[in-house]
């Protein structure tokens, strides 16, 4: 096994892909190996649960997004990641926010209602109040409320939206003084995704990358925690058989600026990144998208919409092209409310469980953090046992279901046969009657020439020749068998319903 680790190591520190090597500089992968994490609760005690838990926007089901109480919060309820959506602001300082628009989550349209305009965006006329055009000291007067309904507003327009070197600074803290106090070894990195970098790069002539990078350079922790230029410090996966996250993800949607991330890295000798590429429910289903993402060589992980992973025939195939190009899976979102999760589970944590245990993603964006952690302390140990035993309660029901169908077919074709047994009885008395009918009116034509008018009388046909009585007599009988007929089958239809 140990031969085997340093192997894996290195050869992601001595590849190449399009001539640049991929420096980790002892980073752990983010595909989080085997040997060194557990699905079994048992084992928790000597390693980490497989599972990798990104706070998305910071514990935002319980406190306004993105915001550092929030991001305080997901840490201390044992968040790996959290999720820093960054954009760049009419002065070039990177905020984390929801996107450029202030007003999603923000009082901006109480405090500059004159900002207000109309931008094209990705195609599209886009209203609102946008981040690049307001000074960092403009948008630090912005409070930050609760985006989604039905949550908690009690923190609404409390708290102030931070900077990047707000947040490196948070982490920082939290990694290097509260987690020591604690006696914890397991550190806490950023997922850091780049907001609409085209619309930056083509309409403003502004790198997101650029301002990344330069802002990295003024934090006096950036290069010690997530670069290691000097070689100051060890990522963590020196040692055999502990497992520690990347300190920085880079993700965005768009396969240029990750390139342009790598590139400036390179140029500038810093330690790689791990790289994510986001893709939505449509982009990961495109047919050359797996084509593309083995092309690019540099990648650590897809991020893709959970409804990528989550179709039987598409989601497995998805799954199974990750595992092909030993990338990790991290889909987007997990939310405790039901009308985020997707219809066939019953709660969020049935959904979580079985992509995790089932599917087999290896993280998760999540907005309730003791839900995210819970998952992966559980682990997937009874979950095949649970799985099991649900199957064989569905096969039973089954088994039931067919037995009931079988009974209710015995019972129809049952009452099909009394149906048909009537209908034959009914039939016979039809066809006597009209037999009956038309021989009597045979026989009272050929004695109709001898019957005394007298008789007629007392049998009340009254004042008619006999050719007429006998032909009303005939008509009569038919008249009687047709209302006859009728009758049977109304008594018929009534015992069959």
């Amino acid at each position: 096994m140990r031969g085997k680790f340093f192997t894996i190591v290195f050869i992601v520190l001595t590849t190449k892909v399009d001539g640049l090597p991929n420096l980790y500089a002892g980073q752990c992968p983010l595909l989080v190996p085997s040997s060194m994490t557990t699905k079994i609760p048992s084992q928790l005690g000597k390693k980490r649960p497989h599972f990798i838990t990104i706070a998305h926007r910071g514990a935002s089901d319980s406190l306004p997004e993105h915001t550092l109480p929030a991001y305080r919060l997901a840490l201390e309820l044992g968040a790996d990641y959290i999720e820093a959506d960054l954009v760049a602001t009419k002065d070039n300082k990177l905020v984390s926010i929801h996107g450029i628009d202030l007003n999603t989550t923000t009082n901006v349209a109480l405090l500059y209602p004159e900002r207000h305009r109309t931008i094209t965006l990705d195609g599209k006329n886009t209203s609102g109040y946008f981040v690049f055009d307001f000074t960092l000291e403009e948008v630090q007067t912005l409070r930050v409320k609760q985006r989604i309904g039905g949550r908690s507003t009690f923190f609404d327009f409390t708290f102030s939206i931070p900077t990047i070197q707000d947040i490196v600074n948070l982490l920082h803290d939290w990694n290097h003084n509260i987690i020591v106090k604690n006696n914890s070894t397991k550190r806490s990195g950023i997922y850091a995704e780049f907001k609409n970098p085209q619309y930056y790069l083509q309409q403003l002539n502004i790198s997101l990358v650029d301002i990344f990078l330069q802002e990295m350079d003024r934090n006096e922790y950036a290069d010690k925690m997530f670069f290691n230029t000097k070689n100051q410090t060890k990522f963590g996966c020196e040692r055999m058989n502990e497992y520690q996250v990347p300190p920085l993800v880079i993700q965005c949607f768009d396969i240029e600026t990750l390139r342009e991330m790598r590139s400036k890295l390179h140029s500038k000798g810093m330690a790689q990144p791990s790289y994510v590429l986001l893709a939505n429910a449509k982009q990961c289903h495109l047919p050359d998208f797996w084509s593309r993402v083995d092309k690019l060589g540099f990648l650590s992980g897809i991020g893709p919409d959970k409804k990528c992973v989550i179709s039987e025939t598409a989601g497995k195939e998805f799954i199974n092209q990750a595992q092909k190009l030993n990338l990790a899976v991290h889909p987007y979102t997990s939310r405790e409310e039901i009308e985020f999760v997707t219809s066939q589970f019953a709660s969020a944590e049935d959904e979580l469980r079985w992509l995790y245990c089932s599917r087999g993603i290896t993280g998760m964006f999540v907005e309730s953090l003791d839900l995210g952690v819970k998952i992966g302390t559980r682990g997937c140990e009874d979950f095949q046992e649970m799985q099991e035993q649900k199957d064989s309660t569905e096969m039973k029901k089954e088994g039931n279901d067919k037995h009931k169908h079988a009974t209710l077919s015995q019972e129809s074709c049952s009452q099909h046969n009394n149906k048909n047994v009537t209908t034959m009885k009914s039939a016979t008395w039809i066809m006597i009657g009209t037999c009956l009918g038309l021989w009597m009116s045979r026989w009272f034509s050929k004695i109709g020439q001898s019957i005394d008018m007298g008789i007629l009388k007392k049998l009340s046909i009254g004042k008619m020749n006999s050719r007429k009585s006998l032909i009303t007599f005939k008509e009569n009988m038919v008249t009687l068998i047709k209302v006859g007929s009728i009758h049977l089958k109304m008594k018929v239809k009534a015992k069959t319903r």
